[in-house]
């Protein structure tokens, strides 16, 4: 089953009635990009196909025919629908590293050294490469 947000959803069911791109936009009050972008989303979910026109048909507007399919689809709350997932500050391992202490002369150590290779820093110094990328990733200066 395709996961389709509200927008990707509302579009693909006028899209499926024959509703050209420009009078969706029309209807639901937004760019003809967005619905542009929406179908492009669709066709990559694989409940639109789109077709390469023959050269000797090709208009400067577009390039492919589209074909709806009937496709059984849920539907998804936008956050859901995120690539990149969502931290509820929760984490266990930095929590773990939140009780690692550094002492003054690491701290010199490493920033006398934050060239190096963060894995030979950790193996030599003795202390977890996490926390040295922690260190250095906030600005050991």
């Amino acid at each position: 089953m395709v996961k389709l947000g509200a927008r990707e959803a509302e579009i693909y069911e006028a899209m499926k009635i024959g509703i050209a791109s420009s009078v969706i936009a029309k209807r639901m009050g937004i760019t003809t990009s967005a619905v542009l972008n929406a179908r492009r989303n669709l066709v990559g979910k694989g409940v639109i196909i789109a077709t390469e026109k023959p050269r000797k048909i090709l208009q400067a507007t577009n390039r492919y025919t589209y074909e709806v399919l009937d496709v059984p689809y849920k539907l998804y709350p936008r956050e859901m629908l995120s690539r990149t997932p969502t931290f509820d500050g929760n984490d266990l391992l930095l929590k773990a590293l939140g009780g690692y202490k550094i002492s003054d002369e690491l701290l010199q150590v490493l920033k006398s050294r934050k060239r190096e290779k963060r894995s030979i820093l950790a193996r030599e110094l003795g202390v977890p490469r996490l926390c040295i990328c922690m260190l250095l990733d906030d600005g050991v200066n």
